[in-house]
């Protein structure tokens, strides 16, 4: 049981605490020592190249009206292109990523056509993380309903959390209600949201019988409990407030680092189960680590705003008081060590090299992004040397971060133009 659970809720079939624990202990015994042969440098050259190739693809995208022509640049990109290894590239040999993905798509407008481009993205995302989770399991590359239902989640609910312009009391009533429809109860509801999150519950029971697969909802449930906890993160309730202690003291820096495991490895977990509804404990417990490590690096990312807008974070704690050197250091080895205890060990020879170094590379990517979009959170020599180690040129990312926020803000406004005239 999780601290925070409501209705005093235990796990029957997951056990959450060992999982906890050993990432826990994953994290904190890690060798501080980065950079390893895992991260290859770029020269000017190189980035020059890549940079090209990029704006190339973003040209291609724009200017394609055909979806079977859009989806021969996409796969040639991802084959072809420079972001990722020889080995990494190959898991796109699976013709399955673009079924899925287009699968998505197809699911998505036949259910809400009105759903903002921005919760695409985040839904879109998570339907990748699962589809990565069916090629480390060596199942069928695919977008289930069981996909399709967890990720459509994300935008109708995690979105719905961390809405800063939403009272904390209203957040915890709707909380309560989705937990009872988790446990199985037929929740009614006349709100929008709430119906299409219900929705969504429900096709994932046509996936999954709660006879035979309760590991399932359970994981489900902890994820939400875990989503309720994190909402103590967004109100400087942690411990000593740290817009009045600094950088915050050290217990407060150990419960927010239990609450973010939690509420990420929780994440993945359920991913896990979702797409193979049973998991054993080397895939259990890679799950965890793997969400536990997606989640730190979103919290590296968000740090400026997370600060901004008071959410509480191992990151955001420093910000602007400290560089967070060390805390990136810890976080890229702990993203070696998540990968390669899990894919160095023989059950997995046949695939390892491709999705290990495909995934290193990726949430390496991320994390090296994050600290060139926060220069000020690091030492000058930091930025610079994860510079050397990034595809591109920090005034490249910073020029097409720029304007993807642009592009998105006159799409919405575009959105909000056309509901307007039909109404």
């Amino acid at each position: 049981m999780i601290r925070g659970n409501p209705e005093g809720f235990t796990y029957d079939y997951l056990d959450i605490d060992k999982m906890h624990q050993q990432a826990l202990k994953l994290w904190r015994n890690v060798k501080r020592e980065p950079w390893s042969g895992a991260m290859r440098k770029y020269d000017k050259k190189e980035k020059t190249e890549n940079e090209g190739a990029l704006l190339q693809l973003m040209k291609n995208t724009e200017e394609l009206k055909s979806k079977e022509k859009l989806k021969k640049v996409l796969e040639a990109f991802l084959l072809q292109g420079p972001l990722f290894s020889r080995e990494g590239k190959e898991i796109f040999l699976d013709p399955g990523f673009f079924q899925s993905s287009e699968d998505f798509i197809t699911k998505v407008r036949n259910y809400d056509s009105k759903i903002a481009i921005e919760d695409i993205g985040q839904a879109f995302r998570n339907v990748w993380i699962m589809n990565l989770l069916q090629k480390s399991f060596e199942i069928p590359v695919e977008c289930t309903e069981g996909v399709f239902g967890y990720s459509m989640l994300y935008p109708y609910t995690d979105n719905f959390m961390d809405d800063p312009g939403i009272k904390k009391e209203e957040k915890y009533l709707a909380c309560d209600r989705l937990h009872r429809r988790l446990l199985g109860d037929k929740v009614q509801s006349e709100k929008t949201e709430e119906v299409k999150i219900f929705h969504m519950i429900e096709k994932i029971e046509e996936t999954f019988s709660r006879e035979l697969h309760p590991e399932v909802f359970e994981s489900l449930l902890y994820i939400h409990h875990s989503q309720r906890e994190s909402l103590r993160q967004q109100s400087a309730c942690i411990g000593d407030k740290i817009w009045e202690n600094g950088t915050g003291t050290e217990s407060q820096e150990k419960n927010l680092l239990e609450i973010s495991f939690h509420k990420g490895g929780a994440s993945v977990l359920a991913d896990g189960y979702l797409v193979k509804g049973s998991l054993n404990e080397e895939e259990r417990i890679f799950c965890f680590n793997y969400g536990a490590l997606l989640q730190m690096a979103d919290d590296l990312q968000d740090c400026k705003e997370d600060y901004q807008n008071q959410h509480q974070t191992l990151f955001s704690l420093g910000y602007g008081k400290k560089t967070l050197d060390k805390e990136a250091d810890q976080l890229i080895d702990f993203t070696e060590r998540v990968f390669e205890a899990y894919f160095d060990s023989t059950t997995h020879q046949s695939m390892k090299k491709s999705m290990k170094n495909f995934l290193m590379e990726n949430t390496l990517l991320l994390i090296l992004g994050s600290v060139l979009m926060n220069p000020g959170s690091f030492s000058e020599e930091y930025v610079r040397r994860a510079e050397s180690h990034f595809p591109v040129s920090r005034r490249f990312l910073e020029t097409q971060h720029q304007s993807l926020k642009l592009k998105l803000k006159n799409e919405k406004q575009r959105r909000v133009k056309e509901s307007m005239e039909i109404w």
